[in-house]
């Protein structure tokens, strides 16, 4: 069982607006792509880099289509802004996801497009294990380089 954390996802109602905010305050600034809508997620999201681990912001769209954008809404209306997931790549999903269901937990598994023809396998946590916050899983060896 091999993971490591790839990145701490933050949401909000306004993804530019924190982005913003954290710039002012911390000087995080948007890697070049900005914040950009992710029509196949049904989100809105940019990274800032801050060394090994980047930050990414998070709003849903509007209107919401994706599995995503739900799960940033239902997080948004029971718990509020903030701390949404922890980004693992698991360079051993298969026995990472056998393990996590062998001890009983509950793990919602996906292929998401990442709209350029790229599908990764991922899973998720529920935060209802895990103190609130979601784990995202996802399967490293699908992940292009370039985004590792």
């Amino acid at each position: 069982m091999a993971m490591t954390l790839h990145h701490i996802g933050i949401i909000s109602r306004d993804a530019a607006k924190t982005a913003a905010a954290y710039k002012d305050m911390l000087g995080l600034e948007l890697d070049k792509m900005g914040i950009v809508n992710h029509e196949s997620h049904g989100v809105k999201m940019g990274f800032a880099p801050t060394g090994a681990t980047p930050l990414e912001f998070m709003e849903a769209a509007d209107p919401p289509p994706g599995q995503s954008a739900k799960r940033i809404l239902d997080q948004i209306e029971k718990r509020g802004e903030g701390l949404f997931h922890l980004c693992m790549f698991s360079d051993d999903y298969d026995a990472d996801v056998a393990n996590i269901r062998g001890k009983g937990y509950d793990f919602d598994e996906a292929e998401m497009d990442q709209g350029d023809g790229t599908k990764l396998r991922v899973g998720f946590l529920s935060p209802d294990d895990t103190s609130g916050v979601w784990i995202e899983i996802v399967d490293a060896a699908a992940v292009p380089e370039q985004f590792r």
